[in-house]
């Protein structure tokens, strides 16, 4: 898509400079050791971190999904010296059903991520997932990643909760 969640944010979030640090495909345990790896941005700066969807394990009804994510954002958080950490939860593939195997174990991940990192999470699901559950075909531009309306809607949530959090 040409316009991505980072782009549209810097349209709402003027005078801010927003590296983008993302690579898509990673897992959480390479995203962690990216961060990690950088004494400055990975400390110190302010961090939005949108990870965990290709470490998707749909087996024991998404314990195993989020034995492979939790172990690694616990490890980022506690190398950060800055707190000012937003974590996304995740939203479904088009082309999960609501109470399929993949679909219960993001809500068990999605549950886990509020019960464990509180009001740090960004509730990117209950943004985009407003079609009975699923994200609306508009929003999508392919089974996982987003169109431009997605990314829109991903922005504004994330400078939503940037600003619940005092983010200036």
């Amino acid at each position: 898509s040409n316009l991505d969640w980072v782009n549209a944010l810097l349209t709402t979030r003027t005078g801010w400079s927003i590296d983008q640090c993302g690579l898509g495909g990673q897992t959480t345990a390479q995203i962690a050791a990216r961060i990690m790896g950088d004494a400055v941005r990975g400390k110190q700066w302010k961090a939005i971190i949108w990870a965990g969807t290709n470490d998707v394990v749909n087996t024991n009804g998404g314990l195993d999904w989020w034995n492979a994510v939790y172990p690694h954002l616990d490890a980022v958080l506690a190398y950060r010296t800055s707190t000012e950490t937003i974590i996304c939860n995740l939203h479904p593939a088009s082309t999960w059903a609501v109470g399929d195997a993949n679909y219960v174990a993001m809500q068990y991940v999605n549950a886990q991520l509020a019960t464990r990192y509180g009001t740090r999470v960004c509730d990117l699901f209950t943004a985009l997932a407003t079609d009975a559950g699923k994200v609306p075909a508009a929003s999508m531009a392919d089974d996982i990643h987003l169109a431009n309306p997605g990314h829109a809607t991903v922005a504004a949530t994330i400078d939503a909760k940037m600003t619940a959090l005092g983010w200036s």
